[in-house]
């Protein structure tokens, strides 16, 4: 899958705040346990990473919400997928392209 990293202090305190949408399949967020929907205008789907870049769990968050804390989360992926492909990819590595 092809994501962006949100690597500057500007691109992660933005992240996906008054966007309508993704362009892309995924925001990726290094060094990261917790994110907020604060601002944002769609609902998403937060994939909670180990170090390896293991999916250790999900969540939906719809906008104005706090993610909840996953032991062991040492990145978070922002997508748009459906609860149904989260729940298949729990426990698998993500392999991530990042542009």
């Amino acid at each position: 899958m092809v994501v962006k990293e949100a690597k500057s202090f500007f691109q992660r305190f933005i992240g996906l705040m008054w966007k309508k949408g993704m362009n892309f399949e995924g925001l990726l967020f290094r060094n990261c346990a917790a994110v907020h929907t604060c601002f944002m205008k769609f609902t998403i789907c937060i994939m909670f990473l180990d170090e390896n870049d293991k999916v250790l769990d999900y969540q939906i968050l719809k906008p104005w919400k706090v993610s909840k804390i996953v032991e062991g989360t040492k990145h978070i992926l922002e997508t748009q997928w459906q609860e149904e492909k989260a729940k298949e990819i729990v426990g698998q590595v993500i392999q991530m392209e990042v542009c």
